[in-house]
């Protein structure tokens, strides 16, 4: 029996996919671990990939081990054309597989696996026991996944965990990455799609409920602003599902959207003790939600230097013009809202570009750094820096979004506030870039080019990642 199931637009995941390919050409058992926060396309790259194949797939739900078990026996009965099954544990589950499939390969998919581990801790050696003494010397295909990124880690990956050792690879599935939003978007010009990647993220789930046809405006107001709408409670739905005290975690994120980077700053804002509130963001972080960071150059990350960032785009847009504004949304005055965004729109776009340019840098490097980010000390700032520790090259970049062209004051600012990184400061190779969104003026493109300063337009870029994605295929 082959299972044909049809998927919305599947974009990019070139590398995971061939990873699972290869691993199905393999003989013996395979046991792959897929897992990654909602709505960020596990679901899609596995159907994508079991397409045209021998699969047999359980999306497990949070109703308990007996539930899905029944569930499970169902699939195995349509797939096998076997009479009604009672099946009282996975065990007796994968021997009848065995059973059938003997040598045959078959793909066998448990998705959200994080639900039936939550539930019942046993599971995960009874998983154990399934692969170690019914499945091993089989051609069975079996995939693990689970949107739950800590349990996953803790349940199944980890050294404690009875699956320890016994998967033969795992795929942390992240957002896409800004290059691939002109898949979605293939009309949109360069500044329409870093205001894109603004709003929604990398999330594919969200990325296809946008319209491509109209600007991003039109979107928000398509979307955001219709009650009945996924994006209008959509953090709100996934708080309460992962976490025990959403209120809690949703003053700390509506805190760090307003612009709140230091811990004692987010506690103090979302009246939480600053004792507290470290183990709430540990938490954010496993949801893959929330970022913390040290300047770049430190070499033992100090607390008092510490910041926290939301990561995701979606969930920054969301917290910082939706959350308090819904009362406006429900009363029918959403022209009001959108003017009030369209006012404070570009400054947090700015923010959002300077993840574009590490991207590109990423991508286009010009020196083969090993680490990039931010850096800062008590009142200077640099957007990003770029080391290789093994070469001593360094590189200094600020990016500007703002509608007047960058000049000459940015670079010999940028140029002076390089002198305060302390980082092999005598031994060296330095290099400056800048970003702009609206351009330079003549004396600053002059005065790049005497001091071999990289510079990047919006036009730049967009032809670099319009290249790259041709490389890509």
């Amino acid at each position: 029996m082959i299972i044909i199931i049809m998927n919305l637009k599947f974009v990019n995941r070139k590398s995971e996919k061939r990873f699972l390919e290869d691993s199905y050409k393999k003989g013996g058992l395979q046991v792959i671990v897929i897992y990654g926060r909602r709505r960020v396309g596990k679901t899609e790259l596995i159907k994508e990939f079991i397409k045209d194949k021998d699969a047999i797939y359980l999306l497990a739900d949070q109703r308990g081990t007996a539930k899905n078990l029944e569930r499970f026996a169902k699939q195995l009965q349509e797939f096998f054309s076997l009479p009604p099954l009672k099946i009282d544990s996975f065990e007796d589950a994968f021997k009848i597989v065995v059973g059938k499939v003997k040598k045959k390969k078959l793909i066998v998919v448990i998705d959200e696996f994080s639900y039936l581990i939550e539930k019942d801790h046993a599971l995960a050696s009874v998983f154990q026991f399934s692969i170690d003494e019914i499945l091993k010397k089989t051609n069975i295909f079996l995939i693990l996944c689970g949107s739950s990124i800590g349990m996953m880690e803790r349940s199944v990956l980890s050294y404690k965990s009875p699956l320890y050792g016994r998967r033969t690879g795992q795929i942390r599935l992240k957002p896409i990455e800004f290059k691939d939003l002109k898949s979605f978007f293939p009309k949109y010009s360069m500044r329409e799609l870093v205001e894109a990647y603004g709003i929604l993220g990398g999330i594919p789930a969200y990325l296809k409920l946008f319209d491509p046809n109209v600007d991003v405006f039109k979107n928000i107001e398509d979307t955001f602003f219709i009650k009945e709408h996924l994006f209008y409670q959509e953090p709100e739905i996934i708080l309460k599902e992962e976490l025990r005290e959403p209120k809690v975690y949703f003053n700390l994120l509506e805190a760090m959207a307003k612009g709140r980077t230091k811990l004692t700053d987010i506690s103090n804002l979302a009246g939480i003790n600053a004792k507290d509130a470290g183990s709430y963001l540990n938490t954010l972080m496993e949801l893959d939600l929330v970022e913390r960071i040290y300047p770049i150059t430190e070499k033992k990350p100090k607390s008092k230097k510490t910041i926290y960032f939301i990561k995701d785009n979606f969930f920054v847009f969301w917290f910082r013009f939706i959350l308090g504004n819904r009362e406006r949304i429900e009363r029918g005055q959403p022209e009001v809202l959108l003017e009030e965004i369209k006012k404070e729109f570009q400054m947090h776009i700015s923010k959002i570009f300077e993840k574009v340019c590490m991207e590109f840098l990423w991508t286009k490097q010009s020196f083969p750094f090993t680490k990039i980010g931010k850096w800062w000390s008590r009142e200077n700032e640099i957007d990003l820096v770029a080391l290789n520790k093994q070469t001593r090259e360094i590189l200094f970049a600020e990016c500007k979004w703002q509608d007047k062209k960058v000049d000459e004051r940015v670079i010999k600012n940028l140029i002076e506030k390089s002198k305060l990184v302390d980082w092999n400061k005598n031994k060296r190779k330095e290099r400056f870039a800048l970003f702009s969104r609206s351009g330079f003026t003549g004396a600053c493109l002059d005065f790049c080019k005497k001091n071999r300063v990289m510079v990047f337009d919006i036009d730049s870029l967009e032809e670099i990642f319009k290249g790259d994605q041709k490389g890509n295929g």
